[in-house]
């Protein structure tokens, strides 16, 4: 029982942090409106995402590099073209 809770918040970790990807790349031109604050990432002041450890993006030409690390060490790097 206590493996399947596990692997439960786990795969529930990957699909949000998949969601945040997918909610990001639909609004690529906004990106200056996220935050980070108290391992929460905001989106024009809205709750996007919790248990948020790392978030940075770096722009450069028409690309977005966004890199993201969750509390329970989910690291991602996404690429997001302009």
């Amino acid at each position: 029982m206590i493996l399947n809770k596990n692997s439960l918040y786990k795969e529930i970790a990957r699909v949000e942090l998949n969601s945040t990807k997918i909610f990001l790349e639909l609004n690529k031109k906004e990106l200056n409106k996220l935050s980070l604050s108290n391992k929460t990432l905001y989106f024009d002041n809205t709750i996007l995402l919790k248990n948020v450890t790392t978030f940075n993006i770096n722009i450069s030409g028409e690309v977005a590099t966004v890199n993201i690390s969750l509390e329970n060490s989910f690291k991602q790097i996404w690429k997001i073209a302009l």
